[in-house]
């Protein structure tokens, strides 16, 4: 409890003074001051509980409150305060380690995908009109077989397609069904073009011209809250993208995707197991299509700001997806069901706070405990998913699910880490940015043929401006890594480890889906190959810089094979520059470098481990002999 009485109030030059009452809430160092000046003065009392602050106060005017907020303002040291005589330090909270330099990096690279080389629009004239009309019919098809639809009542789609494609005026007749089979085959079309060997000229000529015709039709329906318009804009978001990145880590921003986000949200789709129940199967089309916004919201925002998206997880009442009685997809949708859960976990930021947790003791980080909770978080419900950590070869398709569920389970480990790496490190990516705007400047250039220097605004990003947050998260991993080189080093290990674990996955991937039919590794290729010029760059030991050469040339084998298939101008990004990064190349075949990888951070590791438990005994003896120097000798 706080009593002030005071008249002298300096005089503030801007109205700045309601920001800092974030960093006032605690007690005054002068809770009783007086000024003679009675007619002048302002009188308030501030009750502190546990869970509220009330002010009482005489102030009757703008400018008495003003008074009052300004003697809040210098009188309440929140970083010194005492409780009870007691001082209390500020928490330190995981919101405080960023990677701003890495997600920016990250941020622009993903634009650079969203590029794409357009043919002219008159490319597709080759084709009569059957064969257009059995080419929307095959991107239809490879929708609902390449299990992108399961949002979707199949049967009633293959309905709707067929009044499309019977009917000269289906625009006008059927427009929201036409918009939904535009925005289809808009997204389908380069993956059919790969199964039918279509020159990628007419496949991109097909795409801009589907897309076009969708835009035209969404005009009239911007304001109709149906559910095919939602289905629309969020397919259309994708745009030049297909549909392996639906609701992956690769989403980035869209005007598109923002407008179905809002009108999901107009229409509580984010509510639907607190609403009334719709007829059929509706629900759970609706709940499965719900958490894919939420997913694409989520990675959208991840990778523009940092943030975990306009979605909060108070707001949310809808239940996990579940398969359908007779649903030949259902691992399909069970895989789906653990993508969501783990994302609303991520959303809670929960996985990096764990790991700040671990951090904290070296005992902790010896018995292996991040990787103890984060495998009972990732495996209740779902231990059958997991894959046997010592498999590195004999992938099937019956492995698919399980390879994409361990592939996410590594990109969460990772993102939960990389915030707690040394700052030198992670600044090294920022000191790499004119070099990487280069090389994006001759790749636009390479692409569009163009004679002089393209311009470049669509691409670029700007650097993230030095901020009290940036120079707090500075700060805090120097307070959680001063003076213990195995709590960095620990962090270090655990990243190449799971970042070896992942290009071993995304190899997988490649190996039992070829054509992209329900995956895309660019993401992972992206993510990883970052990682590892990191500690090309920054780390001095020679093992971690030769595990990073290794896994950088499996990349590098791994963008050749997906180049033809996939067509992202990330791609050719990671094609140019790998070459650069790798000092030694090496011919061996990809059996014998991941037998050498493995082998390298398996010694690191039992290196690492003895280092710990012999600081944690070092520590425990120390501690007993201080315990035993405090006791005093007994009187008799």
């Amino acid at each position: 409890m706080l009593r002030h009485v005071s008249s002298t109030v300096k005089q503030r030059a801007e109205m700045d003074s309601l920001n800092d009452l974030d960093d006032t809430d605690d007690e005054s160092e002068d809770p009783c001051r007086t000024d003679g000046n009675a007619s002048d003065s302002v009188t308030w009392r501030l009750n502190l509980t546990p869970n509220m602050i009330t002010l009482e106060t005489n102030i009757q005017t703008l400018a008495g409150l003003e008074k009052v907020l300004e003697q809040l303002r210098l009188n309440v040291n929140q970083e010194n305060m005492e409780v009870n005589g007691r001082r209390h330090r500020k928490a330190v909270c995981s919101n405080e380690f960023e990677m701003k330099s890495f997600q920016n990096a990250m941020s622009t690279l993903l634009g650079l995908g969203m590029m794409v080389r357009m043919s002219k629009p008159d490319v597709f004239r080759q084709f009569n009109s059957i064969q257009l009309m059995q080419l929307m019919q095959q991107c239809v098809d490879a929708f609902l077989t390449c299990e992108g639809a399961f949002f979707i009542d199949s049967a009633q789609l293959l309905k709707d397609t067929q009044k499309v494609l019977t009917h000269a005026d289906a625009a006008t007749e059927y427009p929201i069904k036409t918009l939904l089979v535009l925005s289809i085959c808009c997204m389908m079309i380069r993956h059919v073009g790969f199964h039918n060997h279509l020159p990628p000229a007419v496949s991109l000529g097909l795409m801009r011209n589907y897309y076009g015709q969708a835009r035209v039709l969404l005009e009239d329906l911007f304001d109709c809250h149906h559910i095919s318009v939602v289905h629309a804009l969020f397919i259309l978001s994708l745009f030049p993208r297909g549909h392996a990145d639906f609701f992956s880590p690769s989403r980035t921003r869209s005007p598109l995707l923002q407008t179905a986000l809002r009108m999901a949200l107009a229409m509580n789709l984010h509510r639907i197991d607190v609403s009334g129940h719709a007829p059929g199967n509706v629900n759970e089309y609706r709940r499965r299509f719900s958490w894919m916004l939420l997913c694409a919201d989520y990675f959208a925002e991840s990778n523009a700001v940092g943030t975990t998206g306009w979605i909060a997880p108070t707001e949310w009442y809808v239940n996990f997806p579940d398969s359908l009685p007779g649903e030949h997809n259902a691992s399909r949708i069970q895989a789906f069901s653990y993508f969501c859960r783990v994302v609303m976990i991520r959303k809670m930021h929960f996985f990096r706070s764990t790991y700040m947790i671990s951090l904290r003791s070296t005992k902790a980080l010896a018995d292996g405990l991040d990787n103890y909770i984060f495998n009972t978080l990732l495996d209740d419900g779902y231990s059958h998913l997991r894959l046997d950590p010592n498999k590195i070869s004999g992938w099937s398709k019956s492995d698919l699910e399980c390879l994409l569920i361990n592939s996410f389970h590594c990109n969460t480990s990772l993102i939960a880490r990389l915030p707690f790496l040394p700052r030198d490190y992670l600044d090294s990516v920022q000191r790499e940015a004119p070099e990487r705007d280069r090389d994006i400047r001759e790749i636009h250039q390479r692409l569009f043929h163009s004679t002089q220097s393209p311009p470049f605004i669509p691409f670029m990003h700007s650097n993230p401006s030095p901020s009290s947050s940036s120079s707090l998260s500075s700060s805090s991993t120097r307070v959680l890594m001063k003076n213990n080189p195995e709590r960095t080093t620990h962090c270090i290990l655990s990243c190449l480890e799971i970042s070896n674990r992942y290009t071993l996955l995304l190899e997988a991937l490649v190996s039992v889906d070829p054509s992209g039919c329900h995956q895309s590794p660019v993401y992972g290729l992206l993510m990883t190959a970052l990682v590892y010029r990191i500690f090309i760059a920054s780390n001095q030991d020679t093992d971690i810089a030769r595990v990073s050469q290794i896994n950088l040339i499996r990349t590098l084998r791994l963008v050749e094979r997906c180049k033809s298939v996939y067509g992202d101008a990330v791609l050719y990004y990671l094609e140019q520059v790998i070459p650069r990064w790798v000092v030694v190349p090496l011919e061996e075949p990809n059996e014998a470098l991941v037998f050498k990888a493995t082998q390298i951070i398996n010694g690191l590791k039992s290196r690492l481990n003895q280092d710990l438990m012999a600081n944690f005994r070092e520590k425990s003896e120390e501690t007993q002999v201080s315990q035993e120097s405090d006791i005093k000798p007994e009187k008799f």
